[in-house]
């Protein structure tokens, strides 16, 4: 009997329903040529879907790799430093402290201390990156700690007074009076580190307070001393917790008896006289950043401290400190949010490092390895703003890590 003849679906319908099972069909259908053996003669063989199965190499370690992108690198770094720091050793220290270097010989005074997920930046690195931002300059403006800070990485020659030999030759002094013959002014210190990194100091004569940092400074910029692009980092604070009678911010010590008032030794025109240095700075050529008050340490003082040190430092506790840096922040934040760039690390750090970063029978002086690690921060954050690093913009520096 014949059979009857199927005819094909018709209409739009059936031209779908064609379409789909020709997909179906290339899915899972793969062509490939059959061996040419009498039993296939040559020709194509249809087969079904092939499974493919992968083995695992064999020996291959099963290691992650580090991750080394900007943002990564760059948020742990920032992080590790909210941390502990990991000690490490430098091959001498030195310390600049009262117009001398001193070398230190005590393993633990030689030690630095170092983010442990942050690269190592040397003034020649900071060089490289800062140049980036066309800055060649590092202006340091602030209290003795700040001047230790650029005295340290001067000393590459230890002698008995001063600089070494070779500080001393590469230090230019631009001295500058208020009035003939008056030992009242400033002066301006350039020397050159890391490969022609310019490396200066604004010293005011005398106390290092805000007020007096706000003249020097507004003269240095009439004058075209630091006419130059640079990065600024400032700091004024310790000045203003002295306890004597020659200033204003302590109350007579009669009135003080008479009412039980305890003397607060906190100026009270250190928030005025920081908004004015803050509004000379506008005038500086380059970003500024503003480095906290670092801690201080009553203990470490001399048990047989006179009378009238123990008066004039009594306002020296991390309390007040604290005071200071709250005043500078707030400050900051309501008047100077994009100019000024707060730095609180230097807090931080010098609270954790006690007797071991501060020079023996100081409260407030550092030793080399503190100083050391001061001025990595620096680098790190304030030339070189991690990003940058991260980048590859200086090299590959995580290899030094």
């Amino acid at each position: 009997m014949r059979q009857p003849c199927l005819t094909p679906p018709r209409g739009r319908w059936a031209a779908r329903l064609l379409g789909v099972a020709a997909v179906a069909t290339a899915q899972n259908m793969i062509y490939y040529p059959a061996a040419r053996t009498p039993r296939h003669g040559g020709v194509l063989v249809e087969s079904g879907r092939a499974r493919v199965t992968v083995a695992p190499p064999r020996d291959r370690p099963q290691t992650q790799k580090a991750k080394t992108d900007p943002v990564s690198l760059k948020a742990a770094c920032k992080a590790s430093i909210k941390g502990d720091w990991r000690p490490e050793r430098q091959p001498i220290g030195f310390t600049y402290h009262k117009n001398s270097c001193t070398r230190e010989g005590k393993a633990a005074k030689r030690r630095t201390w170092h983010p442990p997920k942050c690269p190592h930046v040397t003034p020649t690195t900071a060089k490289r990156c800062l140049a980036k931002k066309n800055i060649s300059r590092i202006v340091l403006i602030g209290d003795s700690i700040t001047y230790q800070l650029w005295g340290s990485l001067l000393c590459t020659e230890a002698t008995t007074s001063g600089f070494g030999a070779a500080a001393e030759a590469s230090i230019q002094n631009h001295d500058v009076d208020y009035e003939p013959g008056s030992r009242h002014g400033f002066s301006v210190a350039d020397a050159f580190i890391g490969g022609g990194l310019k490396w200066t100091f604004l010293k005011v004569r005398g106390q290092q307070r805000a007020g007096a940092l706000v003249k020097a400074l507004e003269q240095a910029l009439d004058r075209g001393l630091l006419a130059e692009r640079a990065l600024y980092v400032v700091n004024a604070g310790l000045w203003h917790l002295l306890c004597t009678t020659q200033h204003a911010q302590c109350l007579r010590e009669a009135y003080a008896r008479a009412h039980g008032v305890e003397c607060d030794c906190l100026d009270p025109m250190y928030g005025e006289h920081l908004a004015r240095l803050f509004t000379v700075l506008q005038r500086a050529n380059g970003p500024v950043v503003w480095r906290y008050t670092t801690a201080v340490h009553p203990q470490l003082f001399p048990e047989r401290m006179g009378p009238v040190d123990r008066r004039k430092f009594r306002g020296f506790t991390d309390l007040n400190v604290r005071r200071l840096n709250k005043i500078a922040d707030t400050l900051i934040k309501e008047d100077f949010p994009t100019h000024v760039t707060a730095r609180r690390d230097a807090y931080n750090f010098t609270l954790q490092r006690g007797a071991g970063g501060h020079i023996k029978g100081d409260a407030r002086h550092l030793a080399s390895g503190a100083l050391g690690s001061l001025a990595g921060l620096l680098f790190l954050e304030d030339a070189c703003d991690y990003g940058r690093l991260a980048r590859g913009l200086v090299g590959r520096w995580w290899q030094d890590w």
